[in-house]
């Protein structure tokens, strides 16, 4: 009996010097390697079969034993080796979800919450280390939730969960059509079927179209940070950029989506009030609504807005500004800007600029209409969608300013607004489905409309009016192909006018 004793104390001696040996060649920081790629929110995501390994080598030798043999040094070398396991599963999961949020339309306040639910998830899915005594007895700590799984096992989770949260979002579409809470219009169906046709909806050389052959404007042609209109469907990271036209009906657009819509916008109102100086983006909530802390109305503030990362930040779900070129340096190929605008008749823009600008100009007050036009700039559509504020501009410069339109413009027609904000909402994914907003925006799209700036107009037959035509022959021009552009958009979307 004597000898059996020590020869089983001897064993057990060695064994646990095996065991010492093992722990002592664990080290958690092994757990690192060199990234494969990279998770959207930048983290690491790493080849796991490789920790997986490293965690439970250690684990299977001493199964065999009870833990007060193997002693705490091992729990808590293993608990942080484990620590970085489920770290590196739980960017398995984020990365598979916002995979297929990139799938869905762009709401930076959308992404955020479903972000931080994300992160909640996560942390209850890979659940902390049970080291309780039952589990001791059955031969050591184990990892409990996804984290236990293989990284292949980890993704296919995440994906039925994300599929389960699809279904989920269609499911509760068709209720809320059904029962009359939602708005009666399909979302984008048939549009999904034009997203993967590729076809160019407006030709170069068909009717008021530019030539064949006709390039855009010298800045964009190797420029990329542009979205083409027909480039869809929408990536998660673009951004709503509207071109604000003077007298288009651009204030009223702001206007419904910071007090109707309830979007975070970035106009002029966040240069206001010394908020134009903070040295970080912020959101400023108002009365009105709630805006990004830039001025996207100047120059200056533009790039200021750009070495703020304006765009980056996901902050503003959409931008109103009246420069084309000078915004281009907000955006890069990973953050794209969407423009959508809508276009007035030129002559009857001007004559309500004129007229509007007599409020608080007393210089404007002192001009005759015909003054006014020459000194304050003639086709100044064309002008701006080229860059050619100063000097003479012909029908070349039309050409480019039609190609513009053509290619990455969204385009909305003042005297059809209610087919254009329609468009605007599928393009974009953007919902009016409270009463609430319903009501809000049919108060400054229609019920007050005939309130702003009343003026006299002449008629189409006065020699002013046939003046101002002459001025702006080439925005006429562009306004007159806006029109056939905007019939052949249609086709972008499910229902028609």
């Amino acid at each position: 009996m004597m000898i059996e004793s020590n020869t089983e104390t001897r064993v057990m001696t060695h064994r646990n010097q095996d065991i010492e040996r093992v722990i002592d060649e664990i080290d958690p920081d092994s757990c690192d390697f060199e990234p494969l790629t990279k998770s959207m929110n930048g983290a690491a995501l790493t080849d796991l079969s490789i920790h997986d390994e490293i965690c439970t080598s250690a684990f299977n030798i001493s199964s065999s034993f009870d833990m007060e043999t193997v002693g705490t040094r091992y729990e808590e070398e293993y608990e942080q080796c484990n620590h970085r396991h489920r770290a590196n599963h739980n960017t398995i999961f984020r990365k598979t979800i916002m995979a297929v949020l990139s799938m869905l339309p762009r709401s930076p306040q959308l992404y955020n919450k479903i972000r931080n639910w994300i992160d909640t998830i996560a942390i209850h899915l890979y659940a902390p280390v049970n080291t309780n005594a039952k589990s001791k007895v059955q031969g050591g700590p184990r990892i409990t939730g996804l984290a236990e799984l293989s990284e292949a096992s980890a993704v296919m989770v995440c994906l039925v969960f994300a599929i389960v949260i699809i279904l989920s979002g269609i499911i509760g579409g068709l209720i809320s059509h059904i029962i009359g809470t939602g708005p009666e219009r399909k979302i984008a169906v048939v549009s999904q079927s034009f997203f993967y046709r590729h076809n160019r909806i407006s030709p170069q050389g068909v009717g008021l179209a530019p030539p064949i052959g006709t390039v855009l404007p010298s800045p964009f042609i190797d420029n990329d940070v542009f979205a083409d209109v027909d480039n869809l469907p929408l990536e998660y990271l673009d951004t709503p950029i509207f071109w604000h036209i003077p007298r288009s009906a651009g204030t009223s657009m702001k206007t419904i989506f910071s007090s109707c819509l309830r979007k975070v916008i970035a106009t002029e109102v966040g240069g206001l009030d010394g908020k134009g100086s903070d040295d970080r983006i912020v959101t400023i909530k108002n009365p009105n609504g709630s805006f990004v802390n830039v001025d996207m109305y100047t120059v200056e503030g533009i790039e200021r807005a750009k070495n703020l990362d304006l765009v980056q930040s996901n902050l503003a779900e959409a931008l109103f500004t009246p420069f084309v070129h000078e915004s281009s340096v907000l955006f890069d190929k990973n953050h794209r800007g969407r423009w959508f605008t809508i276009i007035r008749h030129p002559v009857d823009r001007i004559i309500s600029l004129y007229y509007f600008l007599r409020i608080y100009d007393n210089n404007v007050k002192k001009q005759s209409m015909d003054e006014f036009v020459r000194k304050s700039g003639q086709n100044w559509m064309v002008r701006t969608l080229t860059g050619a504020m100063v000097g003479p501009i012909d029908e070349m410069h039309l050409n480019a300013a039609k190609e513009m339109l053509r290619r990455k413009f969204l385009v909305g027609i003042l005297a059809k607004k209610t087919e254009s904000f329609r468009r605007f909402e599928e393009y974009f994914g953007w919902d009016v489905a409270s009463s609430r907003s319903e009501s809000c925006k049919n108060d400054i799209f229609y019920f007050n409309w005939h309130l702003k700036n009343p003026h006299p107009m002449p008629e189409e037959g006065d020699a002013i009016y046939i003046n101002l035509k002459k001025l702006n022959a080439l925005d006429i021009a562009l306004y007159e192909y806006a029109n056939q552009l905007f019939e052949e958009q249609s086709a972008i979307f499910s229902t028609k006018e």
